[in-house]
C-alpha cells in the first residue's frame, strides 16, 4: 500500500485505484474487488491512528496460500 507514501488520502486513493485497469481487473477476477476495500479500510485505520485495527472482512491467510 503505497498511497500514504505519495501523500494520497483515502478519498484520493479511492479515486486513483480504479484508474489502473489491469490491477482493477485482476482484483475483481481473483478477489471479487476485496483488495480495494481492504486498502481503503487500512487507510481509514491509519488515519484514525489505529494501524493494527481489524479490518472488516479480512481473514488471515498463511503466506504462500491462495486462500481458496
Amino acid at each position: 500500500m503505497f498511497c500514504p507514501l505519495y501523500g494520497l488520502d483515502r478519498g484520493e486513493a479511492e479515486y486513483v485505484l480504479p484508474t489502473f485497469p489491469i490491477v482493477k481487473r485482476e482484483d475483481e477476477q481473483r478477489h471479487n474487488g476485496r483488495s480495494r476495500v481492504l486498502i481503503l479500510g487500512y487507510m481509514a485505520a491509519l488515519a484514525a491512528g489505529a494501524p493494527d485495527a481489524n479490518i472488516a472482512g479480512l481473514r488471515t491467510i498463511p503466506w504462500g496460500k491462495s486462500g481458496r
